[in-house]
Formats: C-alpha cells, sequence, structure tokens
C-alpha cells in the first residue's frame, strides 16, 4: 500500500492550517506550502517554502516516488472585497492555480481538491434555490474575488483526465472562531462589534458557515468527491441583524439598534474605499460587500451532504466559540500588558 501525503497550498491561512491540524492529529503526513516569510508553521507538517506565481518553486513541494500517493489540496488564494480585479489578486487566484495544476500534473499527482467559492457561482434570481454548476465564467459574476476565482474554477475543471483526477468545494461565507484577518469580512464585522466600535450596520446578510466543517468536508472530499464533480459547502443564511442580536445575547451588550440601507451606504462607499487605502487598512462595508449582502445565497449543500457526509452546526455553536476566542484573546492581551508594567516596575 502506498503511503499517502497530503500537500496543501496556503496552509497558514484560515482554512488550510485548520485542514491540516485535523489531518496531523489523524497522523496523517501532512506538507505544508508556505511563503518565505510565513510565521505560522503548522506543528507536525512537513514545511516548503514558494509561492504558487513562481512555477519553479512548486517542484519539490510536489516531488513524490512510485511508492507514494499525493493528494493535492489547493487553498491558496487572496480574499478581495474590492471591485475591481488586479494584477496581484490575478496572479496568485488565477495564474497561481493554473501553476499548481500544470506542475501537478508534471510531476504525476493524481487527484487534487481545489477549494474555490460560492462567489464562482452565477447568482441566479433572487428567491431561486443555488445549487451546483461547472458553468464558471468571470463575466457572469460580480467583483474581483469573485471572477478569479470563477475563472480558476473553469481551469481546474477543464484539466481533469484520467490521470488527473480534481474535485472543487465551493464554500460559503467561512466564520473563523479567533480571526484577526481584516480581509474575513466576518471576522472584522465581529470584532469591531465585541470591540464596542460597531453601532450601525446595513441591512442584509449571506451564508455563514463553520470553518471546522469546511474543513471536515474537504477531507471528505479527498476519498469520497467524484472527480469533475462539484460540491457547495454552505451553512445557512442570517442577516446581519440576526447575528448580531446573537452576539449581544452572549455577550451581554447592546445589539446594533440602526442599518442602513445599502443603496444609502454604496453611494459613499468609495469614499470610505479610497480613505482606508490610504490608511493601509480595509473598510467593513465596501461596493462590493453591499452588493453581496443584497445577493442572492440560498445555497443548498444537499449534495455535499448525501456524497461526502457533510452536516454543517448550527451558527449558535459557533457564535459561542467566537465569542470565547474574543475574550480569551483579551485577557491574554491584559495579562500580557500587565506583566510588562509589572517588569518596568521591578526594573
Amino acid at each position: 500500500m502506498k503511503k499517502r501525503i497530503y500537500a496543501i497550498t496556503g496552509i497558514a491561512g484560515q482554512l488550510g492550517s485548520v485542514i491540516a491540524n485535523k489531518l496531523v492529529l489523524k497522523g496523517e503526513h501532512v506538507r505544508g506550502f508556505y511563503l518565505s516569510n510565513e510565521k505560522n508553521i503548522i506543528p507536525g507538517t512537513e514545511v516548503f517554502y514558494g509561492d504558487v506565481t513562481k512555477p519553479a518553486t512548486l517542484e519539490p513541494f510536489l516531488a513524490h516516488d512510485e511508492s507514494e500517493e499525493l493528494i493535492l489540496i489547493h487553498c491558496a488564494a487572496i480574499i478581495s472585497i474590492s471591485k475591481r480585479v488586479s494584477p496581484k489578486v490575478y496572479d496568485v487566484n488565477v495564474t497561481g492555480t493554473e501553476n499548481v495544476v500544470e506542475m501537478a500534473k508534471a510531476n504525476g499527482v493524481k487527484r487534487m481538491v481545489h477549494v474555490s467559492s460560492v462567489h464562482a457561482i452565477p447568482e441566479g434570481k433572487k428567491g431561486d434555490i443555488i445549487k451546483e454548476t461547472k458553468d464558471f465564467d468571470p463575466r457572469n459574476v460580480e467583483g474581483e474575488y469573485a471572477k478569479t476565482k470563477a475563472a480558476a474554477t473553469h481551469y481546474v475543471l477543464q484539466s481533469e483526465t484520467d490521470d488527473f483526477e480534481v474535485v472543487v468545494v465551493h464554500p460559503s461565507g467561512i466564520i473563523v472562531p479567533g480571526s484577526t484577518a481584516e480581509g474575513d469580512f466576518f471576522g472584522h464585522f465581529m470584532r469591531l462589534y465585541l470591540q464596542g466600535e460597531l453601532k450601525t450596520a446595513v441591512k442584509g446578510g449571506y451564508d455563514f458557515v463553520d470553518v471546522r466543517d469546511v474543513a471536515d468536508g474537504v477531507i471528505s472530499a479527498v476519498d469520497n468527491g467524484r472527480s469533475g464533480e462539484t460540491y457547495i459547502f454552505s451553512g445557512g443564511y442570517y442577516t446581519l441583524k440576526e447575528i448580531s442580536d446573537h452576539l449581544a445575547q452572549l455577550t451581554d451588550q447592546k445589539p446594533i439598534k440602526r442599518f442602513l440601507s445599502p443603496r444609502f451606504v454604496k453611494m459613499f462607499a468609495w469614499i470610505a474605499e479610497a480613505y482606508y487605502k490610504i490608511k493601509k487598512k480595509t473598510p467593513l462595508f465596501t461596493a462590493y460587500s453591499m452588493h453581496s449582502l443584497q445577493a442572492p445565497a440560498n445555497f443548498t449543500h444537499a449534495k455535499a451532504t448525501e456524497e461526502l457526509g457533510y452536516n454543517p452546526r448550527p451558527i449558535l455553536n459557533t457564535l459561542i466559540d467566537v465569542v470565547n476566542e474574543f475574550k480569551a484573546k483579551r485577557e491574554n492581551a491584559t495579562a500580557s500588558k500587565q506583566t510588562i508594567k509589572n517588569k518596568k516596575k521591578q526594573n
């Protein structure tokens, strides 16, 4: 029996790290593709440094011999809530994916799980149930992230052969307890609210899912996903008001009372984007995030449930962990500050 190796791009990211940790705990051999300046090295993983935009650096990462079975899980991507496609995001999300596919084929990789996004799927009409598709075209979706993920997904599916199996998964809005990344819309929203800085929000919502459930789905897709097929990993649709109300109940903070019309906010979104660009920060509400909060998001994960055993947890369970992680980090930060003060007094 061949020794199995799980090779994960984007392993230090929010989803890749969870997948890696789960596999390591199972005693699996995990190989990680890290950027050269990456500090979040997952314990127990075999470390390779490189960049998906530089094909040559993928060679040692994907190399294996006939006694080994290398399973490629491609998570590397840049998340963006911008409307226009920038060269950097395109280079990583599209060209980077093309490089990964071609180098995988050249190194005899037999199976790849590609992490796409529900944003790559054409939106359709409000009220429609959104199911899996194999028709991906950047012209049929809105926003930088969606367009690049649609282009990359199209390339991956077109690359499938008898010798190179591909499975595509589409997570919805991923919730990551403990997230501090500003590019993560929900993490940004949650952090501002829990810090008491968010008094006003926008009407609308989206489909949100726990990162741990997505990771379980990806791992299941390795063995149970059918080659050439796509699977939606959704959780459930929730408005920002419903989420803020849940957070208020869990923290005894006041819920957000004022919710503005997306159309009104969108009129001034370009000013906020310009301001935050100068400050080198990511705004919460952009023209594209306004679009997403109003877009059809009635996704079904029935296919993933039937074929992969995918079973997302209730959002309240996730929000409890979100709040607990936030409190723990705040307490640790307070303790660290106190320790520094005590040392200064002693000196």
